[in-house]
């Protein structure tokens, strides 16, 4: 059975799990640091979560529910848990209790994985936004990571797709931008 469950404090060996996953799953200039991860439990829109299967863990998500859209900033899947469906299951979860659209970051189709990666979400029925985008820093000396917008269920139009932008550039990276 597919459970999703809070990560709410962090010495526990379950978040000490999840968090190895996170670590190896996102280069250091796509995450956070431990004490910013930890500072973040106490937000109200954001969640930590781990995916369990058959008792274990299988994976993490980091998932912000806005009023007016949902960001999935982290999904990863265990390596021995991969291409055995579990993906697909916890995306169709997470679009049945999320708040549209669902919209998440990607890196450029130069890579066969990032490639995989889009061809997967796509099947998922995600559409590749074709506006400039780039992932603020997580820290100062930390670089923007130029990426692009996923959503579901829809494209999202220009004006859509700055609002977004502009919460996730406030909110999420604590930046602000002219």
């Amino acid at each position: 059975m597919l459970s999703l469950q809070p990560l709410r404090t962090r010495p526990t060996p379950e978040f000490a799990q999840a968090w190895a996953l996170y670590v190896k799953a996102f280069p250091p200039e796509e995450r956070r640091s431990i004490m910013q991860q930890e500072a973040l439990l106490t937000n109200k829109v954001y969640q930590f979560l781990s995916i369990r299967k058959d008792e274990s863990l299988a994976g993490i998500l980091g998932v912000w529910q806005f009023p007016a859209f949902t960001f999935l900033e982290h999904f990863a899947i265990s390596p021995d848990k991969r291409e055995k469906g579990l993906g697909r299951e916890v995306i169709a979860m997470l679009q049945e209790i999320s708040n549209p659209p669902l919209v998440l970051e990607v890196e450029f189709p130069h890579t066969p994985e990032a490639t995989r990666r889009i061809a997967f979400y796509e099947r998922a029925g995600f559409h590749l936004n074709s506006f400039a985008y780039s992932q603020p820093p997580y820290a100062s000396g930390k670089p923007w990571v130029p990426l692009h917008l996923m959503s579901w269920p829809e494209r999202l139009e220009a004006r859509q797709f700055e609002e977004i932008k502009g919460r996730l550039y406030a909110k999420v990276y604590q930046v602000e931008t002219t």
